[in-house]
Order: structure tokens, then C-alpha cells, then sequence
């Protein structure tokens, strides 16, 4: 995936200059100190171009391109259902051995096989009977159960409380290592991004820097004055 200068989004009039390189297979981070900068950036840009394997997204199948693409959000949307059945949701003909792997992967096999009825159990309306960590690792394994080829990561675990965090942040860590797929975080938390294989600092509209963790500590700029304030 390949963004192109000079991108701007027409309801904020607002400049965005990106140009950078989403290698496949690759886990990129977004990161800034302003959340609309980051969901701006996310954004489809009126101006500019995003390709993906050489081709602007504007000139593909709507409906093709997200099929390929998985997406997990800051509030997870379930349904009034059971578990599989909110799961399924990412894929309509999943099997029972589909579903499980994919709880697996999302670390969340575990606390469902704790319930009563295992997948069977209702979740309620809104997911009312599952607390926030739950629900936010059932709908990383609605999203994985499709196979997604690019997995976009929107502040995945910034609506949770410090434990929910850690055990969600776990599912993403060991999913990246393990599953690898072209992946797009954006994040404010400094401690979801430590091992993307780049990480893009956006500041005034504009990437400001770009590289690894380590190669942007070393750089003593703007991520690196992040990094220490969040010590």
C-alpha cells in the first residue's frame, strides 16, 4: 500500500502530506497528539492517491476491497445474539472450528468456554452481559475470522481499563507475530506500537517522522519526546 502527497480531506480543508511505503505483511502505526489528525489521516483522501499493489484504490470493487480488509474499532458493535452468532457476523458461513480459531487468536477461547453455554451464551443487546475487554476480543475474532489480508487497528484498546488492555494488547501482540498480514494501527498509546515495523508520526498535518521503535528513540525527536512522557 503506498500513499501519495498531497492528500486533503474535504470537510476540514485540512492538509495532510503523506508519502510513505505499506510493505505486505508489514504492521505500520499511526501515531500524533491530536485524535482527529490521526482519523483524518486514516481517512480516504479527496486529493492524492492510495494504491494498493500499484492501483488507486478509486478503481477497485467497492465491495471486493472490503472483503480483504478486517477492521476493529475503539467501541465494539455486538448484536443481540450469542456469541458464534456475533461472530459469524464476519463471516457468514463460518464453521464451529472457523469460529474457534479465531477466539483463539483473539485470546478470547478461554472466558467464553467459561460460560455456562460456551459459544451458545447471549452477549445482550450492545454486549451488555460481557464486560469492555470481552467484547472488544470478540470483535477482533469477527474480524479475523474473514482472514482479512490488510487489518486496520483503530484505537483498538484505548476505550479500556488498564487489565482489559493488557490482555487485549496481548491477543494483537501474539496475532501479529504469528498471522502476519499487512497491518495499519493508529494509536495514541504508546505501548500498542513498540514492535510495528514502522511507526509514522503525523504532527501538523504532515508525517513528521518515520521508522522503528528503536530507530526513532535514537533520532531524539518527536516520538522520542512522546516515549518519555509517557514513562
Amino acid at each position: 500500500m503506498h500513499m501519495d502527497p498531497a492528500c486533503r480531506k474535504q470537510e476540514t480543508k485540512r492538509l495532510v502530506t503523506s508519502c510513505y511505503l505499506l510493505a505486505q505483511q508489514n504492521t505500520v502505526t499511526h501515531i500524533a497528539h491530536s485524535e482527529p489528525l490521526l482519523s483524518l489521516h486514516a481517512a480516504l483522501c479527496a486529493q492524492g492517491k492510495v494504491l494498493l499493489d500499484g492501483t488507486d484504490l478509486q478503481e477497485l470493487n467497492v465491495s471486493w476491497l472490503r472483503a480483504k480488509i478486517g477492521l476493529v474499532g475503539q467501541e465494539p458493535v455486538l448484536f443481540d445474539g450469542t456469541v458464534a452468532e456475533n461472530i459469524r457476523y464476519g463471516k457468514t458461513d463460518a464453521s464451529m472450528e472457523d469460529v474457534i480459531q479465531a477466539c483463539q487468536m483473539a485470546n478470547a477461547h478461554d472466558f467464553i468456554k467459561g460460560f455456562s453455554d460456551g459459544y451458545d451464551t447471549s452477549v445482550g443487546t450492545g454486549g451488555s452481559k460481557l464486560s469492555g475487554g470481552q467484547k472488544q476480543r470478540i470483535a477482533i475474532a469477527r474480524t479475523l475470522v474473514k482472514k482479512p489480508q490488510i487489518l486496520l487497528l483503530d484505537e483498538a484498546t484505548s476505550a479500556l481499563d488498564n487489565e482489559s488492555e493488557r490482555l487485549v494488547q496481548a491477543a494483537l501482540d501474539s496475532l501479529l507475530q504469528t498471522q502476519r498480514r499487512t497491518t495499519l494501527i493508529i494509536a495514541h498509546r504508546l505501548t500498542t506500537i513498540r514492535n510495528a515495523d514502522k511507526i509514522v508520526v503525523v504532527d501538523e498535518g504532515k508525517v513528521a517522522e518515520q521508522g522503528t521503535h528503536d530507530e526513532l528513540v535514537k533520532l531524539k525527536g518527536k516520538y522520542a519526546v512522546l516515549q518519555a512522557s509517557s514513562q
